[in-house]
């Protein structure tokens, strides 16, 4: 009987996580020359993701944009479309660039000697 209670666990733990790899939350925007603190609070209230940036960077940025169930990248994507502002995900956080990319990950091979 234990075992059964154990692997029904286990099955159980390997669903969520296997469920969790595809989990991606489609949200709804509708952003007509907002500021970037409007945006920010939007879709971390809608995502559970954590925005990083500096605001002084950004006072010039307005945000117009429309979409309905799609992906954050999209919305992102859409917001920073034809601007020098960049964005890069890690795991929940979101960090916002102007003018420089981050990259958070490593190329292939780049710890081989």
């Amino acid at each position: 009987m234990k075992k059964i209670y154990f692997l029904s666990f286990c099955f159980l733990v390997f669903f969520k996580l296997a469920n969790a790899q595809d989990d991606k939350k489609l949200i709804s925007v509708n952003f007509q020359q907002a500021k970037i603190e409007q945006v920010v609070s939007e879709l971390e209230s809608k995502t559970g993701y954590h925005f990083y940036y500096n605001s002084v960077q950004f006072d010039s940025l307005k945000v117009t944009v429309q979409v309905n169930q799609v992906p954050l990248e999209t919305v992102l994507n859409a917001a920073f479309n034809k601007t020098d502002f960049h964005y890069a995900i890690s795991g929940q956080q979101v960090f916002l660039t102007k003018g420089r990319e981050i990259r958070t990950e490593l190329t292939t091979g780049f710890f081989n000697t």
